[in-house]
């Protein structure tokens, strides 16, 4: 893809200015699905986006019911509720399963395009819930809907961002509370635990 878009990111009170573009999409392994189809799906994505200011799996499918739609060979249709659910579920299968080739200050790196994210809105939404601390510590509390965005919205977004960075030092801490007295990964736990108090400092 040729957008790109100068984004700030970095501790509180610190502003650096990154530039992004999207290269383009592919397929993660074992999605069922090339990287001819992961591009078009993950424009198509982009766009709803876009489109909706948001993301989730059920606005995916309404948006995938339309044969017109990029996304409709995605799912397998049909008409009960229960497949609903299941095409839902294909929905995040679907966002889980593309990944982007983005240009960050001239070097290539390759990201989940589509992550998920809390969605501070959503009916119901508990105001006092820390979604951060939420995040890293992978909550699940009915005042928290998980929705998706795209992963260059997420950069740009300061708060999401926030979310982003701490689930990711949760799934590290749990990776070393899991694997920690297991023989042979001493020196990756120990590099992982070093990480984390690097990013703490």
């Amino acid at each position: 893809m040729d957008s790109s878009d100068k984004d700030r990111q970095g501790k509180a009170g610190e502003e650096i200015e990154m530039e992004i573009k999207i290269n383009r999409y592919r397929a993660r392994p074992g999605r069922g699905f090339g990287h001819e189809r992961a591009e078009r799906y993950g424009k198509e994505l982009e766009a709803l986006h876009a489109r909706s200011g948001k993301l989730s799996a059920s606005i995916v499918v309404e948006a995938a019911s339309d044969e017109a739609s990029p996304l409709h060979d995605a799912f397998t249709w049909a008409d009960d509720e229960a497949a609903r659910l299941h095409r839902e579920h294909e929905a995040r299968r679907l966002m889980a399963g593309i990944e982007v080739e983005i240009v960050v200050d001239g070097r290539v790196i390759e990201s989940r395009a589509f992550v998920s994210i809390f969605d501070e809105g959503a009916p119901g939404a508990d105001p006092d819930i820390d979604l951060v601390t939420a995040r890293r510590n992978g909550a699940r509390h009915p005042g928290l809907k998980n929705d998706y965005a795209p992963i260059k919205k997420v950069v740009e977004r300061p708060e999401l961002l926030a979310q982003y960075r701490e689930q990711a030092r949760g799934e590290l801490e749990r990776w070393i509370k899991r694997y920690q007295n297991v023989q042979g990964l001493e020196e990756m736990v120990a590099k992982a635990r070093a990480a984390l108090a690097a990013a703490a400092a």
